[in-house]
């Protein structure tokens, strides 16, 4: 409800102004449904409000998005990175959600934002000492990065860049700037070599351990998800997850049960709250599809995850659970596959102390 009462204050997409249009058509039908003419009523019976939404609408629809992000950017520029805490940052935080705005789902416009050497501005935002602005600068990096190869290569190509970000994670910041610089990190280094080769050169891999441990449910998802992505995009780094310890953080998701009232080692239990259940059900889909790449891809983690009865018995469960439902099919070929890995390095295991006893 929120959302849709701040999407009527400020439309920022096609979609709010046509719900909002629909909105308007439903109300007068419903309070004239016999009337041929109930549109026309409704427009001219529009109260200032509605008039002063769809103008405001109707006015970014038409805006120049070029001298917009310039105007935003000359903003932030004209702002010092060393502010005091107590300063008013209101006037940063604008232009920051006016890029926003303009460069989500926009890769156009992101590189629209390249092409005016943005990138360092935004990067500057990250030491100003406010929490709301250095979370939106984090997020319109990442908006910039993301799905965007361009924005990805000029982001890894800023001197310190991807180091200032896995900093944040490993500071004392405020939670919603972690979460934010672990968003865009994600969308700097997936589906991009340079980017992930750079992420791994700067033991971003410890980083993102030591975030994942800090007991945050929200901040082990997106971790997850990002090994994930990694194991896929960056076969070099398999064996330094391994190497890292890596393979114990995914196994005990798998094996936990969700339960909001149940200890896990590794969440703190304030933080289980938000962690809903289905997402917690993804969460376990991608950490056995990590899962399997690694055992795939090294012979050490198939090793240790062979010797583990507790996970092949977790995997069985999982699998009578889901069943033959659609929504599931993904999760339980990786499990299958994961299973048959399982099995046959067990066998071979337990078949070498026999072939050393018989020689």
């Amino acid at each position: 409800m929120a959302d849709e009462d701040q999407s009527r204050r400020n439309p920022r997409k096609l979609k709010d102004v046509l719900n909002f249009c629909t909105e308007v058509a439903v109300k007068a039908d419903t309070e004239d449904p016999s009337s041929s003419s109930a549109s026309s009523n409704a427009v001219t019976a529009m109260d200032s409000e509605s008039k002063q939404y769809l103008s405001a609408a109707l006015e970014q629809m038409v805006m120049d998005v070029p001298k917009q992000i310039a105007k935003c950017l000359k903003g932030l520029a004209e702002h010092p990175s060393s502010h005091e805490p107590e300063d008013d940052f209101e006037e940063q935080l604008e232009h920051l959600c006016q890029l926003h705005m303009l460069v989500e789902d926009h890769p156009d416009n992101a590189n629209v934002v390249v092409d005016m050497g943005g990138l360092p501005v935004l990067l500057s935002c990250l030491e100003v000492p406010s929490v709301e602005v250095q979370a939106a600068s984090c997020e319109v990096l990442g908006c910039v990065c993301q799905n965007n190869p361009k924005g990805q290569d000029a982001l890894i190509k800023q001197k310190d860049a991807l180091l200032s970000l896995l900093r944040l994670l490993d500071s004392n910041a405020a939670c919603q700037v972690k979460y934010k610089a672990l968003f865009t990190v994600s969308c700097l280094v997936r589906n991009s070599k340079q980017a992930a080769e750079t992420f791994v050169e700067q033991d971003g891999l410890s980083y993102l351990l030591r975030a994942l441990q800090r007991g945050d449910g929200v901040l082990y998802i997106k971790g997850i998800f990002l090994i994930w992505a990694l194991t896929d995009d960056y076969e070099p780094c398999v064996v330094q997850l391994v190497s890292l310890g890596y393979i114990d953080l995914l196994v005990e998701c798998i094996c936990v049960e969700f339960c909001p009232g149940k200890s896990i080692s590794f969440l703190d239990p304030a933080q289980l709250h938000l962690i809903e259940k289905h997402t917690w059900m993804s969460l376990k889909e991608h950490s056995t599809s990590a899962l399997l790449k690694l055992c795939t891809k090294n012979e050490e983690a198939l090793r240790i995850c062979a010797g583990n009865e507790a996970l092949a018995e977790s995997l069985k469960d999982r699998k009578k659970v889901i069943g033959d439902q659609d929504e599931f099919l993904e999760e339980k070929e990786y499990i299958t596959s994961l299973l048959a890995l399982l099995s046959e390095k067990s066998s071979d295991q337990s078949q070498a102390p026999d072939e050393e006893a018989s020689r």
